[in-house]
């Protein structure tokens, strides 16, 4: 939590807040755990202003991250850049090809997701969803379903992409490199709501961030925390793995893989 008197990211005047540098957090808006709203008078009277349009709620639910793998690797612009005469000219053609494979392909994952999942936010080249819980039985069986729609979309929406064949630039060529990987959890998360804008804080969303930093082999896999793969009731595709997971230790999770991976 943070106070407000100092602006979005300051603690107050009178040190009661605690402020977060993660910047999964800097959208958690309220008053900090040790402030006494007599005493901190300037935090109390902005927050009591900003009530009106700013509502803050606790949920349950999963959270997902789809992300296109590949996409820095096949990007040599900054060090073209550097080039003589030639380097600005091309880097600024080769990075609108590669801005638009990756905005189709994301769009066709989030078409494909949408609306069972909410969209919480495009986050570079992955988009990060939420369901709130409800029967997490049924809802875990559904992810499933809804993770495979949006592997067949990616790939049917990659092959279709008939522009990529005859252009020589090094993002298209490398285009069939790309792959999607999805990470899923589940957890306590807290919503924000700023007029027509939300964000989501708290552990949780740190966690399925944080997923994505492992060690698995792979550019094309589903990784579910615990939380989620015991909610399965088939588990026959999945694997069991423990993965070292940033501020978070050893974890055990499930880990699907894909055999469309290229050779490297």
């Amino acid at each position: 939590p943070m106070c407000l008197s100092k602006g979005f990211w300051g603690c107050c005047l009178n040190g009661c807040a605690k402020p977060r540098n993660d910047r999964f957090f800097t959208a958690s808006w309220g008053i900090g755990d040790n402030c006494v709203p007599s005493v901190c008078g300037q935090t109390n009277a902005l927050f009591s202003e900003l009530s009106g349009f700013v509502t803050v709620e606790k949920k349950t639910g999963f959270l997902v991250i789809a992300d296109i793998s590949g996409f820095t690797e096949f990007i040599k612009i900054h060090n073209m850049k550097s080039m003589p005469l030639i380097g600005g000219p091309l880097a600024s053609y080769w990075e609108s090809h590669a801005e638009q494979l990756i905005r189709d392909l994301l769009e066709a994952v989030i078409d494909s997701l949408e609306p069972f999942f909410t969209l919480n936010k495009i986050e570079g080249d992955a988009a990060f969803f939420w369901l709130e819980d409800g029967d997490v039985k049924k809802q875990a069986a559904d992810i499933l379903q809804m993770m495979e729609k949006a592997q067949a979309v990616f790939r049917a929406k990659l092959a279709d992409l008939k522009f990529v064949e005859s252009c020589p630039c090094d993002p298209c060529q490398q285009s069939k490199n790309l792959r999607l990987k999805i990470v899923v959890h589940r957890g306590a998360f807290q919503l924000t709501k700023i007029r027509n804008f939300t964000e989501l804080a708290g552990e949780s969303v740190i966690f399925v961030h944080r997923l994505l930093k492992n060690g698995i082999k792979s550019d094309e896999y589903w990784l579910f925390s615990n939380q989620v793969s015991d909610l399965l009731e088939n588990r026959s595709d999945l694997v069991e793995v423990t993965e070292k997971i940033e501020s978070f230790g050893k974890q055990k999770l499930a880990v699907r893989y894909f055999d469309t991976d290229p050779a490297r």
